[in-house]
């Protein structure tokens, strides 16, 4: 695990701690191994609208920040 970080926008919590920034990690190669993660935001939209996406991870080190604001509603939103 690379521990070089990037400095984070203030505006962006809550931040995952280290030991569940792990886990994170982990979930996601595994997620990636079966090709059924979704990268980027357009794609990541697509899948709340569509009522496919189960769990959604937004990058803390988004720029600018514009382009992951809406994800948060959008699954609030979609909520079953």
């Amino acid at each position: 695990y690379n521990q070089n970080f990037k400095i984070i926008d203030p505006r962006i919590t809550p931040i995952a701690n280290f030991e569940l920034t792990i886990k994170l990690c982990e979930l996601i190669t595994k997620c990636n191994k079966f090709k059924i993660l979704k990268k980027g935001a357009n794609e990541t939209t697509k899948s709340i609208l569509n009522g496919t996406a189960e769990v959604v991870i937004l990058a803390a080190d988004a720029d600018p920040l514009e382009i992951i604001n809406h994800i948060p509603l959008s699954c609030e939103s979609n909520v079953n």
